[in-house]
């Protein structure tokens, strides 16, 4: 599976993304994509990157431009940083289509994004206020974040701008997602490896801004006046757990050994670690055999909205 080793190319240190992304990639296949689109809470753009066919060289992942890493486990964003005499977008191959539009509030991440060269414009904006597009003007819009955002204000803003026959294409949480993090163990039992572990990523994955079940959004989509068209399950909870887990709490000491290594020491620890790494997640990226064989629920669905 070629597009795995694409993410673990850009994620190397946390293969536990990568395994998401991939996830996240297959499920995005089933839907069509039309422009003009809007990429909601875009970030730096390398999962659209990657999903809409571009390809990085082995020199490039998303480390290249970090901060604040002693500041990691209190909350900060350490890729909120961007320095351009350390960027280097090192791209192989440029996607075939551009998305029209990325929109994100972290201006230093849409500097990395228009190094990419995949949005015909940025747009630095408060993903919880006013879209700053006309009315009618999208085909498409795209936001794998929605459960952290405002929709009373998102959903109105969606019917606004999309045209007649457009479509909403969104990652939703279901119940397992937020049941099967770490965090209820310490929260539950007090244990404080489950602490050192969650490390405030509860705290920023599940806001407290919306409910993490299906018939909470399936009524707060049909109050916008939305129908869902499609749905795809996203993401078995074992994979979600790997993820909640990963090599998030090492992530300083790697940053660490990532600024040491440099020029062909780091390729060639990247490639062995990649190919390493490829090895076992591989079999986490069908997810028949979880479903099936390990009764495993879905974390996540994929759905595309109309309006009804």
């Amino acid at each position: 599976m070629d597009i795995l080793r694409e993410f673990l190319n850009a994620f190397w240190l946390r293969p536990e993304v990568a395994l998401i992304k991939t996830h996240e990639y297959l499920a995005l296949q089933e839907f069509e994509f039309t422009e003009p689109s809007l990429d909601l809470g875009c970030g730096d753009g390398i999962f659209s990157f990657i999903s809409a066919g571009g390809r990085f060289g082995s020199d490039f992942d998303m480390y290249q431009n970090v901060a604040l890493t002693e500041q990691f486990f209190q909350g900060a964003d350490v890729f909120d940083h961007f320095d351009p005499n350390q960027f280097k977008a090192d791209i192989r191959k440029y996607p075939e289509k551009k998305i029209t539009y990325g929109l994100d509030h972290k201006a230093s991440l849409l500097e990395k994004a228009k190094g990419l060269k995949l949005y015909e414009e940025t747009i630095v904006a408060d993903g919880n206020k006013a879209i700053p597009l006309p009315d009618q003007s999208l085909n498409t819009i795209f936001c794998n974040i929605i459960y952290v955002l405002d929709t009373d204000v998102l959903f109105p803003e969606f019917q606004r701008i999309l045209r007649r026959d457009g479509k909403v294409i969104l990652q939703l949480p279901e119940s397992s997602s937020e049941q099967s993090m770490v965090y209820h163990l310490y929260k539950e039992h007090g244990w404080e490896w489950a602490r050192l572990i969650d490390r405030n990523k509860y705290a920023t994955t599940f806001t407290g801004e919306h409910e993490y079940n299906r018939e909470y959004w399936d009524k707060k989509i049909e109050r916008a006046n939305f129908r869902i068209t499609k749905q795809v399950d996203l993401r078995p909870d074992l994979v979600h757990k790997m993820w909640d887990i990963g090599l998030r709490p090492l992530f300083p000491a790697l940053m660490e050994m990532y600024k040491r290594l440099a020029g062909e020491d780091r390729r060639e620890v990247k490639k062995v670690w990649v190919d390493t790494l490829y090895e076992v997640l591989l079999h986490f990226c069908e997810p028949e055999w979880m479903y099936e064989g390990m009764d495993s629920k879905p974390a996540y669905r994929m759905v595309a909205l109309e309006s009804s």
